[in-house]
């Protein structure tokens, strides 16, 4: 009997403890109203920036000394226009025309008159000098990607120099045709403007070694291997 009283104490005792915890869950939920809260005023949107259309001017500086601070290639003008002349196209297709007609037959007769014609001429004027073709020295390979400036070490093969645009475009289709990456930029030489046809640009001198061979016996001229100037 007892123990059937304390198990329904227990019971009981633990019942009370459930309601008393919900109404202290539900009761301000219930009976308690919420305070009211002030609605949230958002700020007004700033304006659009004006912004001016006007052209910005150059800052001033001394563009001098910029310029005298500025580390340079080294100058290889001299290089660049004996490379010019030596590549010259127009003087290799002269050249070439020339033997063209020291080949064609003669007759005797016409070779003993243009002997005394030469003779007569000979004695008449002194022979002009051979024009001396100009020495190039290559530039030295250090090997390195760049140089003590940190500009990039890079070369290319000068094949030619010509006259003309639409002349340049020709050599330059013909050696892209044959698997060369060739180009050409416009230079001036003296009063002149040329055209400056060339390969590359190459890492090393080996890889530009490797097709001057073929390039010079197609064009008829001596290639010139040149620091790549942008």
């Amino acid at each position: 009997m007892t123990t059937e009283t304390n198990s329904l104490l227990k019971q009981r005792l633990v019942g009370a403890l459930i309601l008393a915890a919900l109404a202290v869950v539900f009761w301000p939920i219930i009976f308690v109203t919420p305070p009211e809260r002030s609605p949230i005023v958002l700020p007004d949107v700033a304006p659009k920036p004006v912004v001016s259309d006007e052209p910005i001017s150059m800052p001033d500086f001394d563009k001098a000394a910029v310029e005298a601070n500025t580390p340079r290639l080294p100058d290889q003008s001299a290089l660049q226009q004996a490379a010019d002349v030596v590549t010259a196209l127009d003087n290799a297709v002269e050249e070439s025309t020339s033997e063209e007609a020291s080949e064609l037959p003669v007759s005797d007769e016409e070779q003993t008159a243009l002997a005394e014609a030469a003779e007569k001429v000979g004695a008449a004027s002194p022979q002009a000098p051979a024009k001396a073709e100009p020495v190039i020295d290559r530039p030295k390979e250090s090997g390195k990607l760049t140089d003590d400036n940190l500009h990039a070490v890079l070369w290319v093969l000068q094949v030619a120099s010509v006259g003309t645009e639409a002349r340049a475009k020709d050599v330059v289709k013909k050696l892209q045709a044959d698997g060369h990456k060739a180009f050409y930029k416009q230079a001036k030489s003296g009063s002149k403007t040329i055209y400056r046809i060339q390969i590359g640009p190459k890492t090393t001198q080996k890889a530009l070694d490797s097709i001057k061979a073929t390039v010079d016996k197609q064009l008829k001229v001596k290639s010139v291997v040149l620091r790549y100037e942008q």
